[in-house]
């Protein structure tokens, strides 16, 4: 699918919906109907015919979006999270291979980082702490777990693309996202703040005035939080071992985390997720021989 081509469609059916008084019950149903094209646990999962239900609800969600009071500040929040995940989550599944490279992947971060933050300033609070006290200072006095822990991971997937926003401060924001979420919860999405500052830690510890050893805990918590935590036993092999030359530890994590996904016991939470990871780690296991 031409992301192009969703992009221009997306923003004519905000263009012309703008114009349209829809209904309270009408804007329900544009919502009703994104969360049904994006569910994809309540029957069998087909990844291919999945891209085009995502991108489906994307433009649904950016139809109702203009049309949701800034009052409604549960809705609008909602929304712009579902908007931030939906373009991060096409980033990561469905656009590695695409002709247009990495120049769609830097839009699809930028546009989802953005949503996120949006999400955190509909919450007037919010917004009032910033403006008073700077960025981070509302990040650790937010209480919006997900929203905190989203634009974290979605601002440090940004920061890959654009390493001058690193080096003004956006990897002190991601690390304030992650450790404001492990205060409120540290196991929140079984611990995947923990996984995410091990990762920004072992990536950036030079930025943070912090030592590169000081990754491990973080991701020993992770996976002790959630033993099948693919995403952290992969991060834990390339960005901490790989980079610290311990080859035996990483061909370790490596064929554990390839066990674990295989595992019938692997809880399968999320079958988008499933689907790419049991491929991603034998390439890297492969590249090892």
């Amino acid at each position: 699918m031409n992301l192009r081509t969703v992009f221009i469609g997306v923003i004519a059916i905000v263009a012309v919906s703008a114009n349209v008084a829809l209904a309270t019950d009408e804007v329900s149903d544009l919502l009703a109907q994104a969360e049904a094209a994006y569910d994809r646990w309540s029957g069998p999962f087909d990844f291919e015919a999945y891209e085009s239900k995502l991108m489906l609800a994307l433009g649904l969600w950016g139809q109702a979006l203009p049309l949701i009071p800034e009052t409604d500040v549960q809705t609008r929040a909602h929304v712009l999270g579902r908007l931030a995940t939906g373009y991060r989550e096409y980033r990561v599944y469905f656009d590695r291979a695409t002709e247009s490279g990495s120049d769609t992947r830097k839009s699809l971060a930028e546009i989802s980082a953005s949503y996120a933050l949006a999400r955190l300033r509909a919450d007037p609070v919010f917004r009032e702490i910033e403006t008073a006290d700077g960025l981070i200072a509302a990040i650790q006095a937010s209480n919006d777990i997900e929203g905190v822990y989203d634009y974290g991971d979605f601002y440090g997937n940004w920061m890959n693309y654009d390493y001058v926003a690193a080096l003004q401060g956006g990897v002190e924001q991601v690390a304030a996202a992650f450790e404001r979420v492990i205060e409120l919860d540290e196991t929140f999405r079984n611990g995947e703040a923990h996984y995410a500052l091990g990762a920004l830690t072992a990536q950036a510890f030079f930025l943070l005035g912090r030592k590169f050893e000081e990754a491990v805990p973080h991701y020993e918590r992770a996976i002790e939080l959630n033993p099948y935590n693919l995403w952290a036993m992969i991060s834990y092999a390339e960005d901490y071992a790989a980079r610290a030359w311990n080859i035996p530890l990483r061909k370790e994590i490596l064929e554990l985390a390839l066990e674990r996904a295989q595992s019938p016991e692997c809880p399968p939470g999320d079958p988008l997720y499933q689907n790419d990871m049991v491929a991603r780690i034998q390439e890297l296991l492969d590249a090892l021989q």
